[in-house]
């Protein structure tokens, strides 16, 4: 068994940090994860010490562990920051008031533009789309075998297409669900990467029902954009932070007069007239970030293809047109001199 070198802690050089402009999407996503996994433990220990105070007890060795952390942290957020302030789009982001370079590099790693046509689907992506379903194991086996019928066939395509239909999903995402869980289960029988582990085809209705069965949206994406809605909550008395403050607190309002008449009824738990007060809180919350989603996602989308971003699907012609809603993002000016393009960071450069 080899012995690691703990004698001293190499910190992060000038050299290192550099290096960090040249991080990937993959890369720069786990840096932002580590920091967030360290933050968590760091929180705790602190915490630990100051109870053992509480309590007389010696926390030499908790504060040596804190101390640690502490450096590992500061380290890792030089090296986010470093990679950040890389791109305009990462600039822009930082511009507004909640977003630093922790957030802005979640973002940056996490919302691939090449993905998104339409900032829908990011908020598909996200799991802010209402209109997604995530069936639970037993929906899931109620559903395939509705679909494929009492006889002991086969699944079709056709078959999928049905199932996807009915809880607002793509065919092809359905049996993509199906070659990760496959390819999961390969990797820990032959030990082989998942990239080389084959795709079976989906026709079982036990694979149909795990397939329909996998979450529907990024956990992390999701919980990328409730850091971002708290941020807008926490700063939105601040001047510059009544831009998004500002569409909260209307949004929020205007739920709950609209609650206060019933007209949420539809949406309220069984046996209840009215949404709870966190029911409307939330509700808020996504409706601001899926704003500034749109926002973002105009000024990646500008950045990569060098053309306007077209508009959210409620502002366009199929639904008459109607731009009374609509709110377009913060301008502030980014000086791109020197900056790295999205194209890089994907690797297309």
């Amino acid at each position: 068994m080899n012995e690691i070198e703990t004698g001293s802690w190499v910190r992060l050089t000038a050299d290192l940090k550099e290096a960090s402009k040249l991080l990937g999407a993959k890369e720069a996503r786990w840096l932002v994860d580590t920091y967030q996994s360290i933050q968590k433990l760091r929180i705790a220990v602190g915490n630990r010490i100051e109870a053992a105070s509480l309590e007389g007890e010696p926390a030499s060795v908790l504060n040596w562990n804190l101390g640690n952390l502490l450096i590992l942290e500061g380290d890792i957020t030089a090296a986010i920051k470093v990679f950040s302030n890389s791109y305009a789009s990462g600039v822009w982001l930082q511009g507004i008031c909640g977003i630093g370079p922790i957030l802005a590099a979640g973002i940056l790693a996490t919302f691939d533009i090449r993905t998104a046509p339409t900032v829908g689907h990011w908020w598909r992506y996200a799991g802010l789309d209402p209109t997604l379903r995530w069936l639970s194991s037993d929906d899931a086996k109620k559903l395939a075998k509705a679909v494929v019928g009492p006889q002991s066939v086969e699944v079709t395509w056709d078959h999928i297409v049905e199932a996807a239909r009915q809880v607002k999903r793509r065919p092809d995402s359905i049996v993509k669900a199906h070659w990760m869980l496959k390819s999961k289960a390969n990797t820990r029988k032959t030990n082989k990467p998942k990239e080389v582990v084959d795709k079976p085809p989906l026709t079982k209705v036990d694979d149909l029902a795990k397939a329909l069965a996998v979450r529907p949206f990024n956990a992390s994406a999701k919980k990328l954009c409730f850091l971002i809605s708290d941020q807008f909550v926490r700063q939105r008395n601040r001047t510059n932070g009544r831009f998004y403050g500002s569409i909260y607190e209307e949004r929020k309002a205007y739920d709950q007069e609209r609650n206060n008449k019933g007209l949420l009824a539809d949406q309220a738990r069984k046996g209840s007239s009215r949404c709870t007060d966190r029911h409307i809180e939330l509700r808020a919350r996504r409706y601001v970030v899926k704003m500034f989603m749109s926002h973002f996602h105009a000024k990646f989308y500008e950045e990569y293809y060098g053309k306007d971003a077209p508009l959210p699907y409620p502002f366009t012609d199929h639904c008459g047109g109607d731009h009374r809603h609509f709110v377009g993002r913060p301008q502030h000016s980014v000086t791109k001199e020197g900056l790295r393009s999205l194209k890089q960071l994907y690797g297309e450069e």
